[in-house]
């Protein structure tokens, strides 16, 4: 594939964001949610998505509080069932939009453009073309479905769920399915970027500002994904009785969130040396053409050399990443989510626990 193959089909990528046409299922149904409640106001412009996100978890909610109340009664955490489980619902589609449209807006404004050549284009829209798939997250979330309901059979025989966990209890679980699909989606998301080839300062790429772009997209990921599963750690453990053990819960988030952080890292580190070794391979290509002959070289030729040598040394005592201290703080911040999630959602036993309550 020639350069200005790549560069074509890197501007036809760019048109078909610009249309549109890689919408995932979240922005469907939240954009559906819009265009109705914009007939049903009678607004002039259909709802904000989180307009939609909202009106999707209160009348979740609702249905399972009127069928509490009108089977018998709120449950003991029915409440708390029905108020957290709604919130949660409310970021699970809030969040993955939010990330979506970040990311789709990056690809159009900031890096197609830089794009140069490279197979990575070919992988870049497959990943959009599974992003925008109507079928695999549907299937992704009754899927966990079923694989939840089937562990509840058999191991959770003795519990009796309340009407009200039922109620938004099976919509988060699907949803819940949902959102693995799209996460898995993101974490391979660096190493697809990663293969692209991108025209950056060949003096010093990691300072180039779509490297910059990069990292804040992936940074962006790497904070919703910690808001979003600090939101599902709060909620999980708000509805059981405190145990220290449960603190495991903390260790997945954890690993999804290192997942995304090395896989991010070594994406741009990839992308600066793939720069770096090409600079260096036309210098030496050029300091090579000087020593050709036998002959010791004259004066300017000499200067020529050591000023290209200087050039050299300069581009290969450049940075391989832009991993820094900042960054690193970065990343622990994210860590620290949602163990604080976990925290304050157990603060009342915790105090009690080190005995700091009376």
């Amino acid at each position: 594939m020639t350069e200005g193959s790549d560069v074509t089909q890197a501007q036809d990528l760019k048109q078909q964001l610009e249309q549109g046409e890689f919408r995932s299922l979240i922005d469907v149904i939240l954009d559906g949610v819009g265009r109705l409640l914009q007939k049903l106001t009678r607004r002039a412009e259909p709802a904000a998505p989180w307009v939609g996100a909202l009106a999707i978890a209160l009348t979740i909610s609702s249905i399972g509080l009127a069928i509490s109340l009108l089977s018998g009664g709120i449950s003991r955490y029915g409440y708390r069932t029905l108020f957290l489980g709604g919130g949660l619902m409310f970021l699970y589609f809030l969040i993955p939009r939010s990330v979506n449209q970040r990311t789709l807006k990056t690809l159009h404004s900031q890096l197609l453009d830089a794009v140069d050549t490279g197979d990575g284009l070919k992988r870049l829209r497959g990943w959009l073309t599974t992003l925008a798939s109507r079928r695999w997250p549907i299937l992704s979330g009754m899927l966990y479905l079923v694989v939840s309901l089937v562990y509840g059979m058999l191991f959770l025989e003795d519990i009796d769920p309340p009407v009200d966990v039922v109620v938004v209890g099976l919509p988060l679980l699907f949803i819940s399915g949902m959102m693995i699909y799209y996460l898995l989606l993101f974490l391979v998301l660096p190493g697809r970027l990663g293969r692209c080839h991108y025209r950056l300062n060949a003096w010093d790429p990691a300072s180039t500002e779509v490297v910059a772009h990069l990292s804040g997209l992936f940074n962006y990921i790497a904070y919703m994904t910690a808001f979003l599963l600090a939101a599902i750690a709060f909620f999980a453990v708000s509805l059981v009785t405190f145990d220290v053990s449960n603190l495991i819960l903390a260790i997945p988030t954890w690993f999804v969130l290192i997942v995304i952080f090395v896989a991010s890292q070594r994406s741009l580190s990839r992308i600066i040396k793939r720069v770096k070794r090409e600079s260096l391979i036309r210098i030496e290509a050029q300091m090579a053409a000087l020593r050709t002959g036998g002959d010791a070289p004259d004066k300017e030729t000499l200067e020529t050399f050591m000023r290209i040598w200087d050039y050299r040394d300069r581009i290969n005592g450049t940075r391989n990443s832009v991993l820094d201290l900042k960054r690193i703080l970065n990343f622990v911040n994210t860590l620290l989510i949602p163990l604080l999630a976990f925290l304050v959602a157990n603060r009342n036993d915790i105090l009690q626990l080190l005995g700091w309550t009376e």
